[in-house]
C-alpha cells in the first residue's frame, strides 16, 4: 500500500464559523444577540459542506482543512473571483442575503479579508503540496441543483467523481471508468437503497477550483518535470514557483542577521566582484615546502605598503618557513 503521508486531503468548506469581523458586517446591531448569532452560524454551517473534515479524515494522510466558513471567503474560488458565486458571496446558495441592506463592502476590507483568511490557506496547501504525490478535494452537495448553481433543481448523483475534463484532465483519463467502478463497489453499503445510488464522473461538475490550481500545475508538473511532460506528450505548464507559492524564508533575517538575498525582486545584496578586490587589495602567492615534497599554494593578501619614512627595505617580506 503507497505512504499514507504522500497523499493530500484538503476540505475547503467544512466549517461553520466566522471572524467577529465578518459577523459584524453580517449581523451590524446583532452582534451580540447570541440568538442571532447562532441561527446565523447555523445557517452558513449547513449551507457549506457540512462534517467534511470528518468524512474525508483518514490517518497519517496529510490533512489540510479551511477553518472559516465559505461565506467568510470561499476558498475554492479564484482570488479575484467576483461572481455571485465568487471568492465573497453576499447571499446563500438559495439567494438570500448575508448583509443588511445598504451594505457595501470596500476595496480595502475586501483585500484585508483576502489577505487574512485566502492566502494563508493557499500557502499551507503549497507547502503540504511539496511532500505529496495524490491530491483529493472532498466536497459534499444537496440532493439537487440550489438556486444559485448551473443545476438549478437537476437531481445530484450519489457520487461525483471530479477528475477534470478531457483537455486538462486531473486524473489520467485512462483510468476514469476504472475508478468510478472501484468507488461503485466501495460506496455500495452506504449507497444502496437511497434516491441517489449512483456514483457518475464529472456530474454536476468536472472539476474545482481547488484541483485545477493544485492537482495539475503543482503535482504533475513537479513530479514529472518539464522533460516528463513532453515525453508524455502533455500539456505543459508549468508556473513560477507555484501560482500560490509562500516566500521563501530566510533563517538569517529571523535572527536578526542581514539576509543572504532580498526579500523582493532586484540585485542580490554584497559587493560586486571588482569593490571586493579594490576592499581586499593585491594578492601573493606563498608556496611551503618540505621533506615530504610541496605543500600546496595559499594566497593571502599582501601586507601594506610600509609608510614613509620607515626602516623596512622594499621588495617582498621575507619567505616563512615551516615550524
Amino acid at each position: 500500500m503507497p505512504e499514507l503521508n504522500r497523499l493530500l486531503v484538503v476540505t475547503p468548506h467544512p466549517s461553520g464559523a466566522l471572524p467577529a469581523e465578518v459577523l459584524s458586517d453580517m449581523l451590524g446591531p446583532d452582534l451580540l444577540n447570541a440568538e442571532a448569532r447562532d441561527a446565523l452560524l447555523r445557517r452558513v454551517f449547513l449551507d457549506g459542506d457540512p462534517y467534511t473534515d470528518l468524512i474525508f479524515h483518514l490517518p497519517g494522510a496529510r490533512q489540510v482543512q479551511a477553518p472559516w466558513s465559505r461565506f467568510a471567503v470561499d476558498l475554492n474560488r479564484e482570488r479575484d473571483d467576483r461572481d455571485e458565486n465568487g471568492v465573497i458571496k453576499r447571499g446563500t446558495f438559495d439567494r438570500q442575503p448575508l448583509y443588511p441592506p445598504g451594505f457595501t463592502l470596500t476595496e480595502a476590507a475586501r483585500e484585508t479579508r483576502l489577505r487574512r483568511y485566502w492566502d494563508p490557506f493557499h500557502a499551507l496547501v503549497t507547502l503540504e503540496a511539496q511532500e505529496a504525490d495524490l491530491l483529493i478535494v472532498g466536497h459534499c452537495m444537496a440532493p439537487s441543483g440550489p438556486a444559485l448553481s448551473h443545476d438549478t433543481g437537476t437531481p445530484r448523483p450519489g457520487l461525483c467523481l471530479m477528475t477534470g475534463t478531457d483537455d486538462a484532465p486531473t486524473f489520467p483519463r485512462a483510468g476514469w471508468e476504472t475508478l468510478r467502478a472501484a468507488c461503485a463497489d466501495a460506496f455500495a453499503p452506504v449507497l444502496t437503497g437511497t434516491p441517489y445510488p449512483d456514483v457518475q464522473v464529472g456530474v454536476p461538475w468536472q472539476t474545482d477550483t481547488a484541483s485545477c490550481l493544485w492537482a495539475y500545475d503543482q503535482f504533475r508538473v513537479r513530479r514529472a518535470g518539464p522533460r516528463g511532460l513532453r515525453d508524455r506528450g502533455e500539456r505543459r505548464a508549468v508556473p513560477e514557483r507555484g501560482r500560490h507559492a509562500p516566500p521563501r524564508r530566510d533563517p538569517r533575517a529571523e535572527r536578526g542577521l542581514r539576509p543572504l538575498r532580498p526579500a523582493g525582486p532586484g540585485p542580490r545584496p554584497g559587493l560586486s566582484r571588482q569593490k571586493r578586490r579594490e576592499r581586499r587589495g593585491p594578492l601573493r602567492a606563498e608556496y611551503g615546502f618540505s621533506g615530504r615534497g610541496w605543500r600546496g599554494c595559499a594566497w593571502r593578501p599582501a601586507d601594506p605598503a610600509p609608510p614613509a619614512g620607515s626602516r623596512r627595505p622594499p621588495g617582498p617580506p621575507p619567505a616563512r618557513r615551516d615550524p
